[in-house]
């Protein structure tokens, strides 16, 4: 009946206010915490369904980025078109866009209670006037493992960092 009380004499709201202003910095905290976290323990893999891993299937996750290749970088392109060789601005581009999106990925799976991505497809394409952007898309699907186990020991303490931080 205690409860009564405090709703009857307005306790109960300052309560409530005192302690969701706690919970959002600690919110806040772990998320800064997270943010400085190595991620690269939360696998992202394209195989739908690796040999061993015994999970549960969570859902569709996606992540995209755009990237503005630059004039130079389009100079830069154009000499190697002409001289038959890659170009190596545009492919680091490209690797950085990739990484981001699969960083984007971990922090869903992260947000979430997940410990990886399977399945995953990545597709890049270019956009904008005179294909100035690279589009990076990736999907996959989220799941929660259960025997991580299946990790070297180092992965495995990177991820029990990380479940410990995401509560």
């Amino acid at each position: 009946k205690q409860w009564a009380y405090c709703e009857l004499n307005g306790c109960g709201g300052s309560l409530l206010s005192k302690y969701r202003s706690q919970i959002k910095r600690q919110r806040s905290d772990l998320k800064s915490k997270l943010d400085e976290m190595n991620l690269d323990a939360i696998p992202v893999v394209t195989l739908p369904n690796p040999q061993g891993w015994e999970y549960n299937i969570i859902d569709l996750v996606n992540a995209q980025t755009t990237t503005g290749t630059g004039a130079i970088t389009e100079i830069f392109a154009q000499v190697a078109e002409f001289m038959g060789e890659q170009s190596e601005r545009h492919n680091s581009k490209i690797q950085d866009a990739v990484n981001t999106c699969k960083q984007q990925l971990r922090k869903q799976a992260i947000s979430k209670g997940w410990n990886a991505v399977i399945g995953c497809d990545v597709d890049i394409t270019t956009g904008g006037t005179g294909n100035g952007l690279i589009i990076v898309c990736m999907s996959g699907t989220s799941i929660s493992l259960i025997n991580t186990t299946i990790f070297d020991i180092d992965m495995q303490n990177q991820m029990n960092e990380i479940k410990k931080i995401q509560g």
